[in-house]
């Protein structure tokens, strides 16, 4: 190949996620053409790209110094690179005076503008970065990296039919499978699965790659057709995605649609094949201790650990290798989301009796309601302050305590400790309804689950909006919303048709503590399979809970007494179909109301 022909097939690497074998051919260029500040700058783009921005400074540095001429000739090019590798290295302001020397020197080029408008989204300074980028597709409207950074911007900023439309926009010119990957995102984001299926097929017609198979299987999913989305997954049984195989989120699927029996079955056959799946235990786990198995439960859960991402916060490693625990100084470690530390954090209660010297690191969100149901642990969220500890120190996953202390159900039982809010807290939240509630009756209500782009647990656990809304009307109920990050305009709508009473209070949702507050102020909490559960269930109050099949083990009909005796909980007796709130959500709040 000519060297046009080895630039071309680096960059297709490149675009294709084979970074290491393009970094190969940038430099074999380079060392055939040493003098040549284009190949340069290509080597250097892709050093930092594979996170060798060090090394890419110090290249252009030495070409600096031996071609001065030719570095002012190609200024555009090389000194691009060098901002890119000084942003790598968090030197911003270095970065940034660099490319906005690009665009004053070269105002008509796309990509300086493009450049400088990535670097102020990465510093947050995103109304610059916007016209910066518009102007980068001004002058060239098929330049697709500044179409791709304004579509994440508007998609970030809530405006998805901006970001529709850039892309949309995009596709009439060119068609570049990474807007339609990025377009089919957005599609399901507006819920426009019909739209979405149709560019995720189209893509699977053109360069098929594992993430175009993985997109389609789950707008599959969000379409509803759980048999689709596992025969999309079944037609890739030896794949590896994101750390994970295939085949056991195959299993995974059949579990949590009610399917159990058919997923065991599978499950035995795939760990008889491979019983080092890390995944595939996960499943086991989640259905041994559904079933009120915790012994066998708890060890095959401490294989989340070995998942690529374990959700262990602030990436943290443990240290402890199973021992018993007693008169050590112990750092816990929090994982997970609230919900799990709702329900690990009784395990904190046992824990202090045998380690005085305890401590736990959390987010920051979490802090206030933890430090006010455990007085006498040290709680914090800096990891400098891990330094602050005494030595030895062993550090434990949160979710791993139940080794030591929940290997029964009535260890599990006996360990319950309920969290607590502030008591200021408390007393404000409930003068404010006083003053606000229009009857004396007040429930929170919280019906979608699953974090916003979350498809998956989003179509699995979230209920219809109208449906429920529906069976409230007419009742001397006043709602306080609860939803995380807000329920969508036809929540508002349904509202406002039905003449219900819902009390929004900004930013609420944000504090956990004063979350907590709030439904410890309520009568009742209406909500899906989510955070507002966990914390319902875990601070001893009134829940009515509403589950999809193949629920959270803690909500499963052997467990859920164990965990939260306070819940109640109508069940679905399909994947998708909540024809069940009609038939017992009227019951059951006549109850309440009684």
């Amino acid at each position: 190949m000519n060297q046009t022909e080895i630039a071309a097939a680096a960059h297709n690497l490149r675009r294709k996620g084979d970074l290491p074998t393009a970094l190969v051919l940038y430099q074999r260029l380079h060392n055939q053409n040493p003098s040549d500040p284009v190949f340069l700058a290509m080597l250097a783009d892709a050093l930092v790209a594979s996170r060798q921005a060090g090394q890419a400074l110090e290249l252009l540095a030495e070409f600096n110094h031996s071609n001065c001429s030719l570095f002012v000739t190609s200024s555009a090019q090389l000194s691009t690179a060098k901002a890119k590798a000084l942003l790598a290295l968090d030197r911003w302001p270095e970065a940034l005076e660099l490319f906005r020397n690009v665009v004053e020197q070269h105002p008509a080029w796309a990509d300086g503008w493009n450049n400088l408008g990535c670097c102020l989204l990465d510093l947050g300074r995103d109304a610059e970065a916007s016209a910066r980028l518009h102007r980068a597709v001004e002058l060239d409207p098929v330049h697709l990296e500044a179409t791709l950074s304004l579509a994440r911007l508007y998609k970030r900023l809530g405006d998805l039919h901006q970001s529709r439309a850039l892309l949309e926009q995009l596709l009439t010119q060119v068609d570049y499978p990474e807007a339609r990957r990025a377009l089919v995102a957005v599609l399901l984001r507006l819920d426009d699965t019909t739209s979405a299926l149709l560019h995720a097929q189209k893509l699977l017609q053109e360069e098929s790659t594992l993430e175009d198979q993985m997109q389609l299987a789950r707008v599959y999913f969000s379409t509803g057709d759980i048999d689709a989305y596992i025969a999309c997954l079944d037609a890739l049984p030896s794949r590896i995605w994101k750390g994970v195989s295939t085949a056991s989120l195959a299993i995974g699927a059949l579990a949590e649609s009610g399917r159990v029996e058919q997923a065991r079955q599978r499950l035995a056959t795939l760990l008889e094949h491979d019983p080092a799946d890390a995944n595939s235990k996960l499943v086991q786990a989640r259905d041994l201790l559904s079933q009120g198995n915790f012994s066998l439960g708890w060890r095959a859960y401490a294989h989340r650990l070995r998942l690529p991402s374990n959700q262990i916060h602030f990436n943290l490693e443990s240290n402890w290798s199973g021992q018993p625990l007693k008169g050590q100084t112990v750092l816990v470690l929090g994982e997970q989301g609230i919900g799990d530390v709702c329900y690990f954090s009784r395990f904190l209660k046992p824990l202090l009796s045998d380690n005085p010297r305890c401590a736990l690191i959390v987010e920051p969100r979490l802090l206030p309601l933890l430090q006010s149901t455990y007085p006498d642990l040290y709680s914090f969220h800096d990891p400098a302050e891990i330094s602050l500890l005494r030595t030895p120190l062993v550090r434990i996953p949160l979710g791993s305590l139940p080794l030591l202390y929940g290997k029964t159900r009535e260890q599990i039982e006996g360990h319950c400790h309920q969290i607590r809010p502030r008591d200021a807290d408390l007393i404000c939240f409930k003068g404010r309804l006083e003053q606000d509630a229009k009857y004396p009756i007040r429930l929170g209500i919280s019906l979608l689950a699953g974090r916003p782009g979350d498809e998956y647990q989003r179509r699995k656990r979230s209920l219809p909006i109208r449906t429920v809304l529906e069976q409230l009307s007419g009742h001397p109920i006043t709602l306080v919303d609860l939803q995380h990050h807000g329920h969508p305009p036809e929540f508002h709508e349904e509202v406002e048709r039905l003449g219900l009473q819902v009390l929004h209070y900004p930013g609420l949702t944000d504090n956990i503590g004063l979350l907590a507050a709030a439904i410890s102020a309520l009568d009742g909490v209406l909500t899906s399979q989510q955070t507002n559960a966990h914390l319902c269930g875990a601070l001893g109050k009134r829940g009515l809970v509403l589950l999809p099949p193949g629920c959270h083990f803690v909500f499963s009909e052997q467990a859920l007494p164990t965990w939260y005796p306070s819940l109640e909980v109508i069940r679905a007796g399909r994947f998708g179909c909540w024809d069940v709130i009609e038939q017992e959500l009227p019951l059951r709040l006549r109850a309440w109301l009684a």
